[in-house]
């Protein structure tokens, strides 16, 4: 038997951390790592390189759980021991350097996140092959962060240079690719550069349609962003070609009660005014009309203001569906939590083959049975109450992207 400091130990408490971190159970994570850290700093000192390793991983819990300041502190007691115990071009020591700046990005410290972005690729240019997936990614993240600045040559600059490195290293239908397109049609957008935006967005689209079935969300989302730029152009009737594609695949998808879909109807009401179509776009303002008044109906605002109502009225479709795509088996503790008396097991064997279509039969029942509970702010307490706090920050996340009207980053996740 192995005594309570043995190293083995520290090895599985960081071991059952990472698996809570996985999870979303972000209080288990740092009670794992903190008891892998107790027995390393009594069996190693203090700058010891597993040390380090497992300051980075607290940090990393923190950063998901948006406590910003505390997952820096943790980055740099790491960053402290590993420039003192590798050297000057260990990737270690790259990746802390990455850490930091994502943290500093989603702060909005976007000088801060760009200066260690530079250090990890200083590091990793040194380290790696000039082709590296890493270094690409390292690019990327710092084009997103020139975008977020309005610095959108220097983004461009960066992503050309990303997405040199993933043909190299990926080839021309890596999903990397398409968000590389995809980033950079963004910016040429904001840029009024529209011919250069669709070019970036049939880039991406091309490679989304490979993998994905032709009906995916994320391919509307394309069909909307090329919808806005030809709008923009003021060719309105493949501006609406494109809404309508769209449209279609949300109407699939969401039942006809995404928030979306009162967008898009809004903005093909108004191509139908510039056309002179003005029935037809008061048909699209019914539309759009209608979709809000639903969503209304469901009990998904709950708000005193006008402009609150306006702002909010799509939040509930929108965190339910950032939900459905993570919280996979755990469903069942969620709708539990909501409503006791809904029947798990008949939910499961109504839909065998889908933990999604599971999810998401459970949590209609629960809106259907308690229309009035129906509201994000009681999904966030059900999501708190089984420690699913990951899909609480991912539901902060979509809010804050939605907010930035045709800003359509995507991010690469990163660790």
């Amino acid at each position: 038997a192995l005594g309570d400091n043995h190293p083995s130990i520290a090895q599985t408490y960081n071991n059952m951390g990472s698996v809570y971190l996985n999870q979303g159970k972000y209080d288990d994570a740092v009670r794992m790592y903190e008891k892998s850290l107790k027995i390393r700093l009594s069996a190693f000192g203090d700058n010891h390189p597993s040390i380090a390793s497992t300051y980075n991983n607290i940090g990393s819990v923190y950063r998901h759980q948006g406590k910003y300041d505390e997952a820096v502190c943790m980055y740099e007691k790491s960053l402290k021991i590993r420039l003192s115990a590798l050297d000057d071009n260990h990737p270690s020591i790259a990746q802390t350097y990455n850490n930091m700046g994502s943290v500093y990005d989603d702060q909005g410290k976007y000088d801060d996140a760009v200066r260690m972005y530079e250090k990890s690729l200083k590091i990793r240019l040194s380290a790696l092959s000039d082709n590296h997936p890493s270094i690409a990614q390292t690019y990327n993240n710092i084009g997103l962060a020139y975008s977020n600045q309005g610095k959108y040559d220097d983004a461009v600059c960066m992503y050309e240079k990303s997405r040199k490195i993933q043909l190299s290293a990926l080839g021309d239908s890596h999903p990397s690719i398409a968000q590389t397109y995809h980033n950079m049609g963004s910016v040429y957008q904001h840029q009024g550069k529209y011919d250069l935006a669709l070019c970036m967005y049939e880039k991406s689209l091309k490679i989304q349609l490979s993998p994905l079935a032709d009906n995916h969300p994320s391919i509307a989302q394309t069909y909307h962003n090329m919808g806005n730029v030809y709008s923009d152009q003021g060719k309105y009737d493949d501006a609406i070609l494109f809404y309508e594609r769209a449209v279609t695949i949300l109407v699939d998808a969401y039942l006809q009660n995404h928030p979306n879909l009162a967008i898009i109807y809004n903005s093909m009401a108004i191509c139908y005014d510039k056309q002179n179509r003005h029935e037809d776009a008061a048909i699209m303002r019914q539309k759009s009309a209608d979709v809000r008044r639903s969503i209304r109906q469901v009990g998904t605002i709950n708000q005193t203001s006008t402009n609150a109502i306006n702002r909010s009225q799509g939040d509930y479709y929108e965190a339910l569906f950032t939900v459905l795509k993570k919280i996979g088996n755990d469903w069942s503790k969620l709708v539990t939590f909501l409503d006791a008396t809904i029947d798990v097991a008949v939910v499961r064997n109504q839909n065998p083959n889908s933990v999604f279509d599971q999810g998401r039969e459970a949590l209609k029942e629960w809106s259907q049975k308690h229309p009035t509970d129906v509201t994000v702010a009681n999904l966030k307490r059900g999501l708190e109450a089984i420690d699913r706090n990951d899909i609480i920050i991912a539901i902060k996340e979509s809010n804050q992207q939605n907010c930035s009207s045709n800003s359509n980053m995507i991010r690469y996740s990163i660790e």
